[in-house]
């Protein structure tokens, strides 16, 4: 491959989708090496610190995307911040139409079967302080995300779909929308709509 495509790639990779194009289907080729991205990217000792769901009922992802009002409009002042930096009750809030992509990865939290991990952080030899079981797995957990969605970012669009990501949403209803436990990322793969800016 040469490398002018991989830096396209690699450009168009950083760009959000908004809206998609639902009259088009993935193909099951194109998604099992997505699939492939997500599941056999490097992690510490090579341990699942997390799952993936992959939703392509229309009806659940749209159900997901009502979950996700939290995007707000404010202007930075007074007016809509208040002093300690947080958003003031009453300003305007929006779903986060990234999540309604032809396919929506669903990213959850996963805790090692084995524990090579937690070795590794119980005898810490690197620092003076070790920082815990729990706080090294949570560490590598947001790593191993990290690394599985920039993963799953390039490759979708080497394959020449486009993606947005979600963080902000209420995880109890995804939970009961596709009962599983946990949800800490969405992530929207699929076909823009070209007849729109991505930003609208």
């Amino acid at each position: 491959m040469e490398n002018k495509i991989i830096e396209k790639a690699i450009s168009k990779s950083q760009h959000c989708q908004r809206n998609w194009d639902l009259e088009k289907n993935i193909p099951d080729a194109d998604l099992q090496t997505m699939v492939t991205s997500v599941t056999e990217c490097p992690s510490k000792q090579n341990e699942a610190f997390y799952k993936v769901i992959i939703v392509k009922d229309r009806n659940k992802i749209e159900k997901i995307h009502e979950t996700t009002d939290g995007f707000t409009f404010h202007d930075g002042t007074k007016d809509t911040i208040s002093p300690d930096g947080w958003i003031k009750q009453g300003v305007k809030t929006v779903t986060n139409s990234q999540t309604l992509a032809n396919i929506l990865f669903v990213f959850l939290k996963d805790t090692p079967k084995s524990n090579r991990s937690t070795q590794v952080a119980a005898t810490n030899l690197y620092s003076e302080q070790s920082e815990g079981v729990e706080n090294e797995i949570e560490k590598q957990r947001n790593l191993s995300v990290g690394i599985a969605s920039g993963y799953l970012n390039l490759t979708a669009s080497l394959l020449e779909y486009n993606t947005g990501c979600c963080s902000c949403f209420d995880s109890g209803k995804i939970e009961k929308i596709l009962d599983c436990k946990d949800p800490i990322l969405l992530m929207g793969v699929g076909y823009r709509d070209k007849t729109r800016s991505r930003l609208e």
